[in-house]
């Protein structure tokens, strides 16, 4: 059996590499390090896993003591040096690596670019989910590592439990997904006074980013409350969200993909001049909410 070192801290990768783990229980011995959002993905999928050591020093020290391991598994993260300091532990070790990149964009400066040297941060291998990642990756990396085309199971865990859960649930609103980028508010704000001008106004789900503040749009909600019924979400699992919506909307964030793999009309708001990383054909674009409205099924 195959012995695996995972380590993750991003909510992103996160929900890949606990599908992974998952999909893969079968034919490998896993040994599960989480961190931050990846680390409650964990829990909420009953995974076992340890809490990821927090300085360079203890991730040595687990690389140390892990060093039969055939691979060790990381994601890419943003918001902490975690994963970056297991991928640098790793090869200080000598331990075979592999990175999964889990969204279309920024590939290379995950890895330090454009710093000098940037390229000895590369792992063994890059993992990527989908034809669109692998045919970027190929022309962000030529020839400096291995790519590998593995399925995403997380994805298909999203479509399959989708459709189980549509049978028994009628869409009744429309799903906004919030990001932290700084047009969302504006969106949102946009959004809200479309609607509120309307006869029968539909009712709109807010479904968090992980690292969002859950706060940031009740001005919003209160301005617009006699007029917009908003909730926030809560559910743990966005299929529980994405069954429930008759449309998606929100700016540009990697969950608006979901969308389109399950066939609902998901629109992608994004102001001039800012250009849409996300390779589905099936979101629409438009530059402001009056004309994302008009594709809404409402």
């Amino acid at each position: 059996m195959k012995k695996v070192l995972v380590i993750a801290n991003d909510a992103g990768c996160g929900e890949i590499l606990a599908a992974y783990v998952a999909a893969h229980r079968a034919k490998n011995d896993f040994r599960v390090y989480g961190a931050g959002p990846a680390a409650k993905i964990f829990r909420r999928e009953r995974d076992t896993f340890r809490p990821a050591p927090r300085t360079r020093a203890h991730m040595e020290r687990l690389m140390r003591k892990n060093d039969d391991v055939s691979l060790v598994l990381v994601g890419t993260g943003w918001m902490t040096s975690i994963e970056c300091d297991a991928l640098a532990a790793a090869k200080k070790e000598g331990l075979f690596t592999a990175v999964y990149l889990e969204s279309w964009t920024g590939y290379r400066e995950r890895f330090g670019y454009p710093k000098p040297g940037w390229r000895k941060n590369l792992p063994d291998e890059i993992w990527l989910g989908d034809r669109a990642a692998f045919a970027l990756a190929k022309k962000q990396f030529p020839g400096t590592t291995k790519l590998r085309l593995v399925p995403n199971e997380y994805f298909k865990a999203v479509v399959w439990r989708y459709r189980l859960a549509r049978t028994k649930i009628k869409p009744d609103s429309i799903l906004f997904l919030s990001n932290i980028d700084d047009t969302t508010e504006h969106v949102f704000k946009e959004l809200l006074e479309r609607f509120s001008h309307r006869k029968g106004s539909p009712k709109v789900r807010v479904r968090f980013h992980p690292a969002d503040d859950r706060s940031r749009f009740n001005p919003l909600i209160k301005k617009y409350k006699r007029n917009v019924r908003v909730e926030r979400s809560k559910e743990k699992d966005i299929v529980r969200d994405l069954v429930r919506a008759k449309s998606v909307i929100g700016t540009e964030t990697t969950a608006m993909m979901f969308g389109a793999l399950l066939g609902i009309r998901t629109v992608s708001v994004l102001p001039a001049g800012k250009r849409s990383s996300l390779p589905f054909a099936s979101i629409k674009r438009r530059k402001d909410a009056a004309g994302a409205v008009a594709l809404l099924r409402l």
